[in-house]
């Protein structure tokens, strides 16, 4: 997935320059890599789920690093210094910027 980078300083109305930064869920990210959270795919999980993801400080733009990769196929990540489990199917509604911290 790529998206336009929102920090870039180029004017809005040159399309030409606009920095493209690739985007991928967090399920595809290996072990040991850092990553910026871009967003959460609201469609796909509860409300619920939604509000205690940003309660826990899973909200675009925290800063990450993947620790662990379960047997399930979830992720285990680093947010400063906390540690969170996130089962599979979370982990691809969460979309990150790999080897990016702002």
């Amino acid at each position: 997935m790529l998206t336009a980078d929102p920090n870039s300083s180029q004017n809005s109305a040159d399309t030409s320059a606009i920095d493209i930064v690739e985007t991928s869920p967090l399920s595809a990210i290996p072990v040991g890599k850092k990553c910026v959270l871009t967003e959460v795919e609201d469609a796909e999980l509860s409300h619920d789920m939604r509000r205690r993801m940003a309660e826990l400080g899973l909200r675009a733009g925290a800063e990450l690093t993947v620790c662990q990769k379960t047997a399930g196929g979830g992720r285990v990540i680093k947010i400063s210094n906390t540690r969170y489990a996130i089962d599979k199917n979370t982990s691809t509604h969460i979309i990150v910027t790999p080897g990016v911290f702002l």
